[in-house]
């Protein structure tokens, strides 16, 4: 269920490093669809539906009908980026305000995707970096159960013929 999957997502959010990678994965699938739909002509209440069901994250499209009540009412999109900032990160904020202010939504929304597409990036990195010596000790740990359970009972094996 939607809720399922929110609260598994919420969870999910907790575990270092994947959790953000996680978050910035859906934050710029998020922007690089708003900046598409954006740029094709489709007014902002679709492109944000669309963009909040394309990008994955269960906490955006939760978010879906209360952004697009703020953009219905005639706040910028930024005063609601805000006013949720556990969702939203204080960058898209920012980016969002100087793309309002100076009338370049697109070009800023394709500038936060490139971003956070590139910090997911390199969190998948320090992951990858963090688990490699805990997989090598897990690889360790499974050879030296093999060997161990090979040669123990060649030992018994050899004291019996021996003795």
């Amino acid at each position: 269920t939607q809720q399922g999957a929110l609260i598994l997502y919420q969870l999910v959010l907790g575990v270092p490093l994947v959790g953000s990678s996680l978050q910035y994965a859906g934050l710029a699938r998020f922007c690089w669809v708003l900046e598409s739909v954006v740029g094709s002509g489709i007014d902002l209440l679709k492109s944000v539906k669309l963009a909040a069901s394309a990008s994955g994250n269960p906490l955006l499209r939760s978010d879906c009908p209360a952004l697009c009540e703020s953009i219905r009412i005639g706040d910028p999109l930024s005063a609601h980026f805000r006013n949720h900032a556990e969702i939203y990160p204080a960058i898209m904020t920012h980016m969002v305000t100087a793309g309002e202010e100076s009338n370049g939504h697109q070009e800023m929304l394709g500038r936060l995707a490139t971003w956070f597409n590139l910090e997911m990036e390199s969190r998948l990195d320090l992951l990858g970096a963090a688990i490699e010596p805990v997989l090598m000790a897990v690889v360790a740990l499974i050879v030296g159960t093999i060997v161990i359970g090979i040669f123990l009972p060649l030992y018994g094996l050899m004291g019996n013929l021996g003795g």
